[in-house]
């Protein structure tokens, strides 16, 4: 979070965000944003349950959705895409982005 400034935004979607630890952070940083929180229909509750043990609960939304088959729903003013591009072929990749509202 040093490296990037996110206080100027107000809905965040952390795409196969898994534990929601970075949604957590965000949130807890820049009390202005809410976040979502996207990952697999196995993973969500899990997701679920450590989201819900924090203070910033109220603001973090989790969803089960797959971007590589489908577009997110939503609208969002910033995208967090940590550690899923680089493990997809490059096919998977490409639709993943443009689910995702990133043109490569």
């Amino acid at each position: 979070m040093s490296r990037y400034d996110f206080s100027s935004h107000r809905q965040l979607v952390d795409v196969a965000g898994g534990s929601g630890g970075v949604a957590i952070a965000l949130a807890r940083a820049c009390r202005g944003l809410h976040a979502t929180v996207v990952d697999l229909t196995s993973v969500t509750p899990v997701t679920q349950r450590i989201v819900d043990g924090t203070d910033v609960a109220r603001r973090i939304d989790v969803v089960s959705g797959d971007v590589v088959v489908g577009q997110l729903t939503g609208k969002y003013d910033v995208a967090v895409i940590r550690s899923f591009i680089q493990v997809l072929s490059p096919e998977h990749a490409r639709k993943a982005s443009n689910n995702v509202g990133i043109v490569i």
